[in-house]
């Protein structure tokens, strides 16, 4: 249903542009052959700066329209802005499932972008030959630059590809401010002080045992929000019990299994803080089959129908992130070395997801520097 409506709303990119012109007679004038002509189009680096120019002047005698390579081979940017999602298990995963999670994040980027008057190319990476096919759009020019979120932490494709010049905004990638360079924004998700808010409204609640669900450790998202639960319970002077710490990967069956492990193991616990929505939903349906519902259970990422359902939350305000994203790439200011955080709003009740909800609306109408 998702991938469905991003295809109606987004028009799909091409990765090749049929020439509208005949090359031979390009090619002709120039006194270049046909693939010449091709590579330089599509910006192939084996091919002579005089030759190229000799081309591409060619091109604009003949009063050829150029398409999205030649445009960028002139001296004019392309108006695509890429947006990849890296996910290694795309293939074993309901694809709304994968979307769905990203919606919010995807439809904000998608709106940005039109208002600047750009295209959005949305791509999911998830093998070794999608790597290869985001290398050949920057290369191309297809694009100007991209969005990565989704991503485990030192990928060595990213890790390799922010060196190579290319204009890239990192989602949720890194704490290292050593990878930001004249390119590349790092953008982040204030995960740490909102895991510790979350752990610390629990023990205001009064729990003691606050069982915590934790998410993909080769995430970011995963790792920072542990650090903060663990920082929190320290904080509070609570006697700090490892089995009250259960390894989720944020979906929900890990959710599920984690109750039902501790329950076996007779790991005592009076409230849960699941990394997650998902996982979270999986913990309240463990709870809900042994006749457990009286304990407080916080989960992440706001999703709709958590809070309906009883589970606490909190807003990464994607939209928010989105925004500064979009801004970032299409900025003529190098990025510094700040680290960009993006608040997270607790979800404790209906007044406060309607309060997200104003947010989400807000970020457009705002000062991108505010966002």
């Amino acid at each position: 249903m998702y991938i469905n409506a991003i295809e109606r709303v987004f028009k799909i990119i091409p990765y090749e542009v049929e020439m509208k012109i005949n090359s031979t007679e390009v090619a002709k004038k120039a006194g270049v052959s046909r693939s010449t002509v091709s590579r330089v189009i599509n910006n192939n680096p084996n091919v002579i700066e005089s030759t190229r120019q000799k081309v591409l002047q060619t091109i604009e005698e003949l009063g050829y329209t150029p398409n999205t390579n030649a445009q960028t081979l002139a001296g004019k940017k392309s108006s695509v802005i890429g947006l990849f999602i890296f996910e290694t298990k795309y293939k074993k995963n309901m694809r709304s499932n994968l979307i769905g999670y990203f919606m919010n994040f995807v439809s904000s980027v998608g709106a940005e972008v039109l208002h600047h008057k750009h295209q959005l190319l949305i791509d999911v990476v998830f093998d070794q030959s999608c790597e290869i096919r985001v290398k050949s759009l920057f290369q191309n020019g297809n694009i100007s630059s991209g969005i990565f979120i989704g991503a485990e932490m030192h990928n060595p494709f990213i890790d390799n590809f922010i060196t190579t010049g290319n204009k890239v905004a990192l989602i949720d990638y890194s704490t290292n401010s050593k990878l930001i360079n004249d390119n590349v924004w790092l953008i982040n998700t204030n995960d740490l002080s909102a895991s510790v808010e979350i752990t610390n409204e629990l023990i205001r609640m009064g729990s003691k045992r606050i069982l915590h669900i934790t998410g993909n450790q080769t995430k970011l998202p995963g790792l920072q929000r542990l650090k903060g639960y663990k920082q929190a319970m320290r904080d509070s002077k609570l006697k700090f019990d490892p089995s009250l710490i259960v390894n989720g990967n944020f979906t929900e069956i890990s959710g599920y299994k984690a109750i039902k492990e501790c329950i076996k193991n007779k790991v005592k616990f009076d409230a849960v803080f699941a990394a997650n929505d998902l996982s979270a939903r999986g913990a309240q349906r463990a709870l809900t089959e042994l006749g457990i519902d009286s304990i407080p259970l916080w989960g992440y990422d706001n999703l709709q129908g958590s809070l309906p359902t009883g589970i606490m939350s909190a807003d990464p305000c994607f939209e928010i992130s989105a925004v500064k994203a979009v801004n970032c790439l299409l900025s003529t200011q190098k990025p510094g070395k700040k680290i960009h955080y993006t608040p997270v709003h607790l979800v404790r009740n209906m007044q406060e997801y309607l309060q997200c909800n104003k947010l989400f609306v807000d970020c457009f109408a705002g000062d991108p520097e505010t966002v």
